[in-house]
């Protein structure tokens, strides 16, 4: 899963040719309070956010603090996430 899957492509020129574009998620930039989570095997983002946050439907909230990582599809045990305090 992408958080980025349901975003609109638009097209741009680059180089000369037209070329397909995904636009970035737009985050608040402000500061927030966060804790770390170290992935262990078998764990999802929708699982951290039910975890976390209450609700595994806003998993994107942990996407939003961790523009690093692109895909949340298959975390890497050992990875480390910034979880924010809502």
């Amino acid at each position: 899963m992408s958080r980025y899957e349901d975003a609109q492509p638009t097209y741009a020129a680059y180089r000369g040719k037209l070329t397909r574009v995904l636009p970035l998620r737009k985050t608040p930039s402000q500061a927030f309070r966060f804790t770390m989570h170290m992935v262990e095997a078998g764990e999802r983002i929708d699982l951290l956010a039910d975890s976390y946050v209450g609700d595994s439907q806003n998993w994107h909230i942990i996407a939003d603090v961790n523009p690093e990582q692109m895909w949340f599809g298959d975390l890497e045990p050992g990875t480390v996430l910034r979880i924010p305090y809502v």
